[in-house]
């Protein structure tokens, strides 16, 4: 092929022989890049190429010096080593003169070569050592950011996340077929009444008849949830963005699953003391720790009497904690579940101000008491006479409770005790110890009581209250117990030296006192009159003891004792 003059006269290099004879007259195609749109199409037309070629586009970090040669789509590939294609990047070298007039190369300096422990070479520039500089005060606020968001920093999760485990190592291998028939055509199925539903457990696709239809698969079909956060007066507030009715899926309480032991070594060596920790037990061995990732439903506050649930659910043969409404919740009420379970894991105590009627007033498995102290099942001393020490809490009344009775309860299956109770609507077994014999139903809840435990710990005179009309359990209404709980402490507070008088029974005068609040609200079923003496009377039938007069009245007698005066008087 002739060459052109012209071009041999603008061209900024020289064709080698390989590269003539792989390219015709119409072939020839642009080689050279330029950075304006004048320069390229001056350069085709100088070169024979057709003015419609696109230009290529510049690859980022390529010196203009160094440009790819492309040759034409038949002919070959050429056989001196060319340069990178334009996808790939090229360190280049900077040239810098150094005092003698020598050319010194420096290389550029990355983002992620710049460390405190590198220094920069001599040779560097004044412009790359403020670029560095800049760099490394970016890089210390990045590393400070974390510490300075103590409590707005926050990871939120849709599903849990494994720390040291793998998920498959820890899922059931047991199935649970569905019963429930196909429903209709655009309706639900898998509601109230399914077996699965019931054993808390979400049915599987290929083991349920109702298919997508299927109304068990909360967790799984991801229901958006009804909560919002909200802030008042300072603190973070956790709402209901609409009215709910009891029974729906409010939300999944997501976060880091892991061992207990893997807890208690992230709480001491990761955590601070200003760390707001969110746990909560998955099962008996592995723990969802909310504290720094999770769902917004670890943001519920406290309540005794709360109007939310968090029970752990099998998905998928994972085990999940999920949130349940127990009550009607209106639109922008607060929402709340029992925090007993974390403050529990935690192994400490603290002081419940909730003020509903089945406050527990201290919160956790243990607390700090004065003695003599007995446990309020088999009655075995827990705290000698004239001292302190750490008692268990019974896990349904916060009362104390030896180490055997605590495990016996821990050991009992109540859902399964009101599925197979022979009184409808009923446990059958009391919520004290556990035991069967004669019981009182509460006129509330599906708990029940044996009038053993009552009369040991209240007194006989609380029995014939309890058998009196329509009577509340102590785990819907648990104030009748805040005399034995007078002498516990939670941890942190000051030691108490009132002591419940050995045998507890010392607690019926102030219950006989104040009975109007112990009976249901609804029947308001009359209660015992208790008469109190002053001190230093005998009791009725000794001589200087009241006695009923003929008018059935009262006033003073020859021993100063009040006996019957004229109607009137």
């Amino acid at each position: 092929m002739d060459s052109n003059p012209a071009q041999k006269k603008r061209g900024k290099r020289s064709i080698t022989g390989e590269e003539r004879s792989s390219v015709t007259g119409e072939e020839i195609e642009k080689v050279d890049r330029k950075e304006n749109e004048s320069d390229v199409i001056s350069d085709v037309a100088s070169m024979g190429v057709a003015e419609n070629t696109p230009p290529v586009k510049k690859a980022r970090g390529r010196s203009r010096k160094q440009r790819p040669s492309i040759p034409g789509p038949d002919s070959p590939k050429p056989s001196i080593p060319g340069p990178e294609t334009p996808m790939e990047e090229e360190d280049v070298s900077h040239p810098v003169i150094n005092k003698s007039g020598d050319k010194v190369e420096v290389p550029d300096i990355s983002e992620s070569d710049v460390t405190e422990s590198a220094p920069l070479p001599a040779t560097a520039t004044s412009g790359q050592k403020k670029e560095v500089k800049m760099k490394k005060e970016v890089k210390q606020q990045i590393r400070e950011e974390p510490q300075s968001q103590d409590e707005g920093y926050y990871e939120v999760l849709t599903v849990n996340e494994y720390l040291g485990l793998d998920p498959a190592s820890v899922k059931s291998s047991l199935t649970f077929w569905c019963k429930c028939p196909m429903p209709p055509k655009g309706q639900t199925g898998c509601l109230t009444e399914c077996e699965n539903r019931a054993k808390r457990v979400e049915c599987d696709v290929p083991l349920c008849k109702a298919g997508d239809q299927c109304g068990n698969r909360a967790i799984q079909n991801n229901t958006a949830i009804k909560i919002a956060i909200t802030e008042g007066f300072g603190v973070s507030i956790v709402v209901a963005t609409e009215d709910i009715p009891s029974g729906v899926f409010l939300g999944q309480y997501t976060g880091q699953v892991l061992a207990n032991k893997e807890l208690e070594e992230r709480i001491g060596k990761e955590y601070t003391k200003k760390q707001k920790l969110h746990v909560l037990p998955l099962n008996q061995d592995l723990v969802v720790d909310a504290s720094v990732k999770g769902s917004i439903c670890r943001l519920a506050s406290h309540s005794c009497s709360p109007n939310a649930e968090v029970v752990a659910w099998k998905v998928e043969g994972l085990d999940c904690l999920a949130m349940y409404s127990v009550k009607d919740i209106k639109a922008n009420e607060s929402i709340t579940f029992d925090q007993s379970p974390q403050i529990q894991l935690l192994k400490t105590s603290k002081r419940c101000t909730c003020g509903a009627r089945s406050c527990q007033k201290i919160l956790g498995g243990l607390a700090n008491a004065s003695g003599p102290l007995m446990c309020g099942v088999c009655r075995t001393k827990v705290v000698e006479g004239g001292s302190t020490g750490q008692v268990c809490l019974h896990p349904a009344l916060a009362t104390p409770v030896c180490g055997e009775c605590l495990e016996q309860y821990r050991q009992v299956d109540w859902a399964w005790k009101l599925m197979t109770t022979k009184t409808p609507g009923k446990e059958g077994a009391c919520r004290w110890c556990t035991k069967t014999g004669k019981m009182v139903n509460c006129s509330d809840c599906p708990k029940s009581f044996c009038k053993k435990c009552l009369k040991i710990n209240l007194g006989g005179n609380y029995i014939k209250l309890a058998e009196t009309g329509s009577w509340t359990c102590l785990v819907c209404d648990t104030r009748p117990l805040d005399k034995i709980r007078a002498v516990l402490w939670a941890e942190g507070e000051e030691a108490k030296t009132e002591t419940a008088g050995g045998d507890l029974n010392q607690s019926v005068g102030s219950i006989m006192s104040n009975v109007g609040h112990l009976l249901n609200t609804g029947t308001r079923s009359p209660g015992i009159p208790r008469i109190t003496r002053p001190p230093g009377q005998n009791s009725p039938g000794i001589r200087g003891s009241a006695q009923a007069g003929p008018q059935g009245s009262l006033q003073a007698g020859p021993r100063g004792s009040p006996q019957a005066g004229p109607r009137g008087s």
